[in-house]
C-alpha cells in the first residue's frame, strides 16, 4: 500500500518487498551526473506524480515537510507506468 503499517491500524500487514525511492530525471539533466540526489535539489525540480493519495506521494510530501521543503508538481498522472514518458518528454 505504500504507508506505513502504523497508520492502518484496522487492517493486518504484511511486507512483501520493500524498495528504495528513486528519481526519474531526463536524459542529459545535471543531476542526472550524481550518485545519490539530495532531497533539497529535487525539490526545486518541476515534478510529475501521481495524484494526492497514492502512498509514495504520501510519504515523499511528508519528508518534504519534515525538511520544511516545498516543490511544484506541474502533471499529475494517475497511471503510474506513463510517468516515464512523461520525464523522458521532458
Amino acid at each position: 500500500m505504500g504507508l506505513p503499517s502504523a497508520e492502518l491500524p484496522d487492517l493486518e500487514t504484511v511486507e512483501l518487498v520493500r524498495s528504495p525511492f528513486v528519481a526519474l530525471l531526463p536524459d542529459g539533466h545535471a543531476l542526472s551526473a550524481l550518485p545519490e540526489v539530495p532531497l533539497e535539489l529535487l525539490a526545486a525540480e518541476s515534478w510529475i506524480d501521481p495524484p494526492h493519495g497514492f502512498g509514495h506521494r504520501v510519504l515523499l510530501e511528508r519528508a518534504l515537510t519534515r525538511a520544511g521543503l516545498v516543490r511544484e508538481v506541474a502533471t499529475e498522472v494517475s497511471a503510474v507506468g506513463d510517468i516515464p514518458a512523461f520525464v523522458a518528454a521532458g
